[in-house]
């Protein structure tokens, strides 16, 4: 019964991101979206990037920082988590944290996200963000076994312009700001079913808002157990505020962008990871993304690589990354 169910409804997730996949690339050539947002504002680290972006009911760990604090929750680990990506618009980065939802009740996680080059340097490229660097914290505690509750707030430095002095020399304005909060729920049903809610960068500054857009993330997920095999998927929602320069480039983008997703992951032998997701936008949009990625596991530690498509109906522009986790024993 179990493995019927499994063959089912992966041959239904399958099936979904075949058909959205052919279809991107049957109209890629008509496609041209100019408008597109950073990498960066929507990369969270850890496995997320296989998950393009969503899993608002399933990521841990570091990934669950800025897509839904409540996630510190899950596990009892403390580990240290690094990583690096070259992504598809915008200059490389890397990302480095700190999981401890171990030694106290209340889980903790600290996310520090910085560039290879310069932010000055990099802004004399048209397709570069203007993010200087980040710092990202969440606290998380579960109020009882079934429901978590997450915060977390951002830290950005930022250029917000830039201009030319007397002299010839470029100037450039320097941006700092705190966006807050984020916040988020992860609901568990039985052992089998997960619901996930989540804001980021709920409250911000407006002269921040360009470098912090907000995200509204609403996601559920089914894990079938089979014992050596853990197959898990997930269908979720995601908001994300247009920054400035999507509206000039495009008027008649809306003030959000609505993506659904589906995906899932294979996990087997508590050692080999797979995992694969689709998005699609919704309403005016022609928006499409897929990611896909493999971990490798050891106890409560991993590796893991991962590949993003952002815009796959537009290009094969990827975006790149590897992370590695590391499990502290205390």
């Amino acid at each position: 019964m179990i493995k019927n169910t499994i063959v089912y409804l992966l041959g239904i997730v399958v099936g979904i991101i075949f058909i959205g996949i052919v279809g991107d690339q049957l109209r890629a050539q008509d496609d041209e979206i100019e408008a597109r947002i950073y990498d960066e504002y929507e990369t969270s680290g850890g496995e997320s990037n296989a998950f393009a972006g969503s899993g608002a009911s399933i990521v841990s760990k570091i990934a669950s920082i800025k897509i839904n604090p409540a996630g510190l929750s899950t596990g009892r680990v403390y580990s240290i988590e690094g990583g690096y990506h070259k992504p598809s618009y915008g200059d490389d980065f890397y990302q480095i944290g700190i999981v401890d939802n171990k030694t106290s009740s209340v889980a903790a996680g600290f996310l520090y996200t910085d560039f290879r080059k310069s932010v000055q340097k990099r802004l004399l490229k048209e397709d570069d963000a203007p993010v200087k660097r980040r710092f990202s914290l969440g606290l998380a505690t579960s109020l009882n076994e079934v429901v978590s509750f997450g915060i977390g707030a951002n830290y950005t430095t930022a250029i917000s312009d830039v201009s030319m002095d007397d002299n010839g020399e470029l100037e450039f304005e320097r941006k700092n700001g705190i966006t807050a909060a984020n916040v988020g729920l992860l609901v568990k049903i039985g052992q089998s079913v997960k619901l996930g809610l989540s804001a980021e960068n709920l409250f911000h500054k407006s002269s921040m808002r360009d470098f912090n857009p907000r995200f509204y993330r609403f996601g559920s997920s089914y894990l079938l157990d089979a014992g050596s095999i853990q197959l898990e998927f997930n269908l979720d929602y995601r908001g994300r505020e247009r920054i400035e320069k999507e509206k000039i480039l495009d008027s008649s983008l809306g003030t959000l962008e609505h993506m659904v997703f589906v995906g899932t992951s294979i996990t087997s032998y508590e050692i080999i990871k797979i995992m694969v997701s689709y998005g699609r936008a919704v309403r005016n949009d022609k928006r499409s993304s897929l990611g896909f990625g493999i971990s490798l596991k050891k106890n409560d530690s991993y590796i893991s690589a991962s590949c993003l498509y952002p815009y796959l109906n537009v290009d094969k522009k990827t975006h790149t990354s590897i992370t590695l986790s590391y499990a502290v024993v205390i």
